[in-house]
């Protein structure tokens, strides 16, 4: 497996490991659960396809790849924050993450694509 595929498998079970916490949360409205998780949900989609894809056998998609492994992580963090102390300010920060990771994910999805891209 190459780096690139080792940091989207990587972020990958980041995500569905919060995925699952998320929704164990006690301390947070049901509506705010089910879109977080459906949320976490549609990353993991965008992950899990572009997982064998050609460009993460390539040096070029270490940086997107990381970025992704990183702004998981960081998902996770601010979760143990939620968890911690419960308080709308711990909220947003958590939903700021998750929008880190969305736009990750997504900037990975469309540079794996390579589209106009030409391998010599």
């Amino acid at each position: 497996m190459s780096k690139g595929q080792e940091q989207v498998q990587a972020a990958l079970e980041i995500c569905r490991h919060v995925s699952g916490e998320v929704l164990e949360l006690m301390t947070v409205e049901e509506e705010w659960k089910s879109e977080t998780a459906r949320r976490l949900g549609c990353v993991q989609q965008v992950l899990d396809g572009v997982r064998d894809r050609f460009f993460l056998s390539t040096k070029l998609c270490l940086p997107f790849a990381s970025r992704c492994e990183e702004e998981a992580t960081r998902v996770h963090e601010t979760l143990r924050l939620l968890q911690a102390c419960p308080d709308v300010s711990a909220q947003q920060r958590f939903t700021g993450a998750l929008e880190a990771l969305e736009k990750a994910a997504k900037i990975l999805e469309e540079r794996s694509a390579m589209q106009g891209m030409a391998i010599t």
